[in-house]
């Protein structure tokens, strides 16, 4: 039986890394059209739009800021409850910059 080359290997690896990724955008999607369900989901909604935008849509400073303030007062009941819209801006930068610090932008063909 035939071992698998080093190039063969790596792309096995990098298939299995993209499927996983796959995943968790997905998940992240999910959240974000949920939007707000009941109160006490602020940070986590707005961890997972700062992510998103960072990781899969590549952004970064004023641009994910933005797309952050966007996602989160746009999404489903976020008037209802998030008892943060007196802060939201504030809270989306804190998360913007915490996001760009931990995650880098995902680098494969599938991400949007």
């Amino acid at each position: 039986m035939k071992r698998p080359t080093m190039q063969e290997k790596r792309e096995r690896r990098r298939r299995r890394a993209t499927g996983a990724a796959e995943t968790w955008q997905q998940h992240l999607e999910t959240i974000i059209g949920e939007g707000w369900t009941g109160p006490g989901q602020t940070n986590q909604l707005l961890k997972g739009i700062a992510t998103y935008g960072r990781v899969f849509k590549k952004l970064q400073g004023v641009e994910l800021y933005n797309y952050i303030l966007e996602k989160a007062e746009n999404a489903p009941d976020y008037h209802q409850y998030c008892n943060h819209q007196h802060e939201i801006f504030d809270r989306c930068g804190c998360w913007a910059a915490a996001v760009e610090k931990y995650y880098v932008e995902a680098n494969h063909a599938d991400a949007t």
